[in-house]
């Protein structure tokens, strides 16, 4: 059995690894802009307002992509989307690359942007959806790496392009065209390499192929695979049940029996959701409990770029010359502070499933904002004691001061990635049940790239205003928000299986305690009897001393803590 299980995570480890070359392509793209946007003002004679629309451009258009993701995801799986989005990626950069004009450098930087908002929506949530719920935050924070790979591998190729060509206006136009070779890479892993989603198939009534992928492709135990097709099943059943009652007024003493299709039946030839928006459906008809796994994972994509990374990253260039280094000096200590990101976004695809998605997030969030607010301290007292102390100019334009800076900025990064990195497209993917996850999914993408167009928008704005003092103390008090966020609203959610987290939601709503309350009073850890490498039971597992309390009370009435509810 244990080899069953080693097998199975051996190829979701392949799977993931492919799916997360779309992820990046988003960290080249990002990396990219952070590099090449004090070379284009350059080359191009642009002004602050126009670099900022630039660097703003790739998170505004990526809303676009976020947006419509569902139209290619639901109806033509996730194979079609990864597709979609290598195409514009391809697209996107060769316009950029080979522009002549600031128009056609943002037509290019618009079509990259809806690539990545349809690659935050897809990365995580395909990849969850193959995971074993034991190891789902590794594989899911493979496409965080990815993210950070892509970035650290776009500041190297700026750094030896900008070395080897310093005064060539080409160097920005090479670096650009250099970061087609992930899109491309990923359009053969999808011709020859990635299977469709089991569960998008069986969801979509396509269990004969659902059942072949996780036979031939996951190579799963005819057992398991029927226990996990069954899950699928009784989640669509029960939620549909649930769906219709709340639409119409009455209970359902059965949910998971006969009487949910039923229900369902009824529901589908009622209800006029095809003729409503996705994300208006999902508010309007939700339960509170959904209402609140929406609410979470909306929330925790915000808290992300409400950290102010993405426009920290893009102005680390401006900042670091301005305090006296050379481009070619700036662009050595980008690529050097995304090796860090790298480093630190390996040691968070351990820690998230032996620690816990809720103690890494917190602890980043918290630890990024003190981080920003210690930068702009520094920048703050630069013109002062500490112009003194090192007989600088006020640029600070020293070494010590840009070793400082630099340090500084890799602690920052290493803080944010521990946690927040990849736990804004973790907990989204794992917390939105099958029913929901795909407009779901598409909002809280959104959220995270309307957030990021704010926050990057804003940023010329900040430290030609504010000066960069001001800049990173606005950072640290929008940091400080997501922060208190998390604080209070973030449960932990480590060791539930995808289809059982309504259950898990549901009790947290009917118990009226907030995120951190419901951690403290719910160790989590759900029973696993290793016989099945996915995790999943045909039949819930009796409540054991490891199960989540809050799931216990579902499942039985453990001191009469929560009324008892049925579940499948």
């Amino acid at each position: 059995m244990e080899d069953d299980r080693k097998t199975y995570e051996s190829r979701v480890a392949l799977y993931a690894m492919c799916a997360s070359i779309n992820s990046a392509s988003l960290g080249l793209i990002i990396g990219n802009t952070a590099v090449v946007s004090s070379l284009l003002q350059q080359d191009l004679k642009l002004t602050g307002l126009e670099i900022t629309l630039y660097q703003s451009a790739t998170a505004f258009f990526s809303i676009f992509g976020a947006a419509t993701v569902s139209l290619v995801m639901d109806p033509f799986g996730r194979r079609a989307a990864f597709a979609a989005s290598s195409v514009l990626f391809i697209v996107g950069l060769g316009l950029s690359a080979s522009a002549t004009a600031y128009a056609q450098v943002m037509v290019g930087a618009a079509l990259c942007g809806v690539a990545c908002g349809m690659g935050n929506a897809i990365d995580p949530l395909y990849i969850a959806e193959l995971s074993p719920r034991s190891a789902r935050g590794k594989f899911v924070t493979y496409a965080e790496v990815a993210i950070s790979l892509g970035a650290f591998v776009a500041c190297v190729i700026g750094f030896c392009v900008v070395s080897a060509l310093p005064k060539s206006s080409y160097n920005w136009r090479v670096i650009t065209a250099c970061a087609g070779v992930s899109p491309v890479s990923l359009l053969l892993c999808v011709a020859f390499v990635l299977p469709e989603s089991p569960r998008w198939l069986a969801v979509n009534g396509r269990v004969d192929e659902a059942r072949h992928v996780l036979s031939s492709a996951l190579r799963l135990a005819p057992k398991h695979v029927e226990a996990i097709l069954d899950d699928v099943a009784n989640d669509a059943s029960l939620l549909d049940s649930s769906s219709s009652s709340s639409r119409h007024g009455h209970g359902s003493d059965d949910p998971g029996g006969d009487n949910c299709a039923a229900a369902a039946a009824e529901s589908d030839g009622r209800d006029d959701d095809d003729d409503e928006h996705p994300w208006v459906a999902l508010w309007r008809h939700a339960t509170p409990a959904t209402r609140r796994i929406v609410w979470v994972a909306v929330g925790v994509a915000a808290a992300q770029q409400l950290s102010g990374i993405d426009a920290v990253g893009y102005q680390f260039v401006f900042a670091i010359e301005e305090a006296g280094a050379s481009t070619r000096v700036a662009t050595g200590c980008l690529a050097l502070v995304a090796a860090f990101k790298v480093a630190t976004a390996v040691v968070a695809m351990r820690l998230l499933d032996s620690t816990g998605r809720r103690p890494l997030l917190v602890g980043s969030a918290v630890a990024s904002c003190a981080t920003l607010a210690v930068l702009g301290a520094v920048f703050a007292l630069r013109t002062t004691s500490f112009a003194r102390a090192t007989d600088v100019d006020r640029r600070g334009g020293t070494t010590a001061f840009v070793a400082l800076f630099v340090a500084l900025s890799a602690v920052f990064v290493c803080a944010f990635e521990i946690g927040l990195g990849p736990g804004c497209w973790l907990v989204p993917s794992e917390i939105l049940y099958n029913k929901v996850r795909l407009p779901a999914i598409g909002f809280s993408t959104l959220t995270n790239r309307f957030v990021a167009v704010v926050i990057i928008g804003a940023s010329y704005a900040l430290h030609t205003g504010l000066g960069w003092a001001g800049f990173y103390f606005v950072y640290a008090g929008t940091g400080a928000v997501g922060a208190a966020f998390l604080v209070y609203y973030l449960p932990e959610t480590k060791g539930i299986s995808l289809e059982e987290m309504y259950d898990y939601f549901d009790a947290l709503v009917r118990s009226g305690l907030p995120g951190w309350l419901a951690s403290v009073v719910a160790p989590h850890g759900i029973h696993d009897d290793g016989d099945d490498p996915d995790d999943v039971a045909a039949s819930p597992a009796p409540p054991t001393a490891a199960t989540p309390l809050l799931l216990q009370g579902t499942r039985s009435n453990l001191g009469g803590f929560f009324p008892a509810t049925k579940t499948r």
